[in-house]
C-alpha cells in the first residue's frame, strides 16, 4: 500500500478517485499501523517497531546520502539495515541497492568480491576474546604509517589507532591503553609477526593472565575476522579522504561508523550488542536530569536485562549463521569434487 494514500486518508478522511469498495476496506485496514505525529508520518511493523515513513523524494536522498556518503560507504546491505532500523519508505530496498551500485566512489575503490569462508570461532562474551593486526598506510601528514586494529569476536566491536611505527613498544604501549580502558580479554589472537609475537607483549599479557593464540600459515582462520574489518576500514578511509596523507584524520569517525552498522552474523550493531543502547541522544537510557539513587539502580538492573537478551540473541544468531556458512562451504567442496 502507497504511504502517501495512507497519509492523505489519515489526514483528511479522503480516498483516491474511483477507489472501490474493497480499495477503500484496504485502506482503512492499513491505516491502523500508521500514525500522525507533528505533520509527520510513523508506521509500525509486526515487530512493534516504530520507524518515520520517508514520503518525499528529495528526502529519501538526503537519507541515503547520510546512511551511505556520511558512513563510511558501506555495502547495500549494511545501508538498508542501518537506514531501515531507523526509517521507512515504499521500495527502500531497491533504492539503497541503486543508490550504492551507482556510487561513483564506490565504483572507483570497490570490487564486489565474494565473501571469503571462515571456520566458526566460538562466541563467549563480550571482549573475551579479540584479534590484533597491523594495517600498513600511506604516510600520513602527521608521520603515522600504520593502523593497529583490534576486533571482538563477539560483538565485533572495532578499534583502530594510528602508530607512526610498528615496533614491538610501540604496539604493547597502545594495547596497554586501551586495555586499561577496555578490560583485558581473556584471549588474543594475532599473526606471527615480531610485532606481536616478542618478550614485551607476551610479559605483559601474561601478567594479566590473557592467553595468546597464533595463527599458522596452515590455519589462518581466526585472522578473518580482523582482517575483513581491515579491509573494510580501507575502502571506507579511501572513499572518505579527499587526499591519501589524511586518513588518520578520519580514522575515529570512519571507526565509529564501522561500529554503528547492522553486521551480518549477529544482525545488530557492534555498538547495541557492546553497550545495550543506541549511540543517539534521543535513545540514551540514563535521563540527562537527577534522579535518585532508586532510580538509578532500577535503570541498571534494566540495562543488565536488556544487554542479556541481546546477548542471548547474539549468540543465536552468530550460531545460525557459522551452520548456513558451513553448509555452504560443503556444498561447494562437493560441487568442486563432483567437476573433478
Amino acid at each position: 500500500m502507497d504511504p502517501n494514500i495512507i497519509h492523505d486518508y489519515l489526514k483528511s478522511g479522503s480516498y483516491p478517485k474511483h477507489a472501490s469498495k474493497l480499495e477503500k476496506r484496504k485502506i482503512r485496514s492499513c491505516s491502523k499501523r500508521y500514525v500522525i505525529k507533528n505533520c509527520r508520518l510513523f508506521w509500525t511493523n509486526r515487530k512493534g517497531q516504530v520507524r518515520e515513513v520517508i514520503l518525499e523524494r528529495t528526502e529519501q536522498t538526503k537519507v541515503l546520502e547520510k546512511f551511505h556518503d556520511n558512513r563510511g560507504h558501506m555495502g547495500i546491505e549494511k545501508t538498508f539495515y542501518a537506514i531501515s532500523s531507523e526509517v521507512y519508505w515504499r521500495n527502500l530496498y531497491d533504492d539503497v541497492q541503486q543508490y550504492v551500485k551507482s556510487c561513483s566512489k564506490c565504483q572507483l575503490a570497490t570490487k564486489f568480491e565474494k565473501e571469503n569462508t571462515v571456520k566458526p570461532i566460538p562466541v563467549v562474551s563480550p571482549w573475551h576474546h579479540v584479534c590484533i593486526d597491523l594495517v600498513q598506510m600511506p604516510l600520513s601528514k602527521n608521520g603515522n604509517r600504520y593502523i593497529l586494529t583490534v576486533v571482538d569476536f563477539f560483538t565485533k566491536w572495532a578499534e583502530a589507532f594510528p602508530l607512526r611505527d610498528k615496533t614491538s613498544q610501540s604496539v604493547a604501549t597502545e594495547l596497554y591503553k586501551l586495555f586499561l580502558h577496555m578490560g583485558f580479554p581473556s584471549i588474543y589472537s594475532s599473526d606471527r609477526g615480531r610485532e606481536f609475537v616478542n618478550s614485551i607483549l607476551t610479559n605483559m599479557m601474561q601478567k594479566m593472565r590473557c592467553r595468546h593464540r597464533v595463527s599458522s600459515a596452515y590455519h589462518p582462520q581466526t585472522q578473518g575476522l580482523v582482517e575483513k574489518f581491515n579491509h573494510t576500514i580501507q575502502n571506507m578511509l579511501h572513499k572518505t579522504c579527499d587526499t591519501k596523507d589524511e586518513w588518520d584524520e578520519h580514522l575515529d569517525e570512519v571507526t565509529f561508523a564501522y561500529r554503528n552498522v547492522v553486521q551480518k552474523s549477529t544482525k545488530k550493531t557492534p555498538f547495541e550488542v557492546m553497550f545495550g543502547r543506541l549511540p543517539t541522544e534521543e535513545d540514551a537510557v540514563v535521563s540527562p536530569t537527577v534522579v535518585s539513587e532508586d532510580e538509578t539502580m532500577r535503570t541498571i538492573e534494566n540495562l543488565k536485562h536488556v544487554r542479556h537478551d541481546i546477548r542471548s540473541i547474539v549468540k543465536k544468531n552468530v550460531k545460525t549463521a557459522q551452520a548456513k556458512n558451513g553448509s555452504e562451504a560443503k556444498a561447494e567442496d562437493k560441487k568442486f569434487e563432483d567437476s573433478v
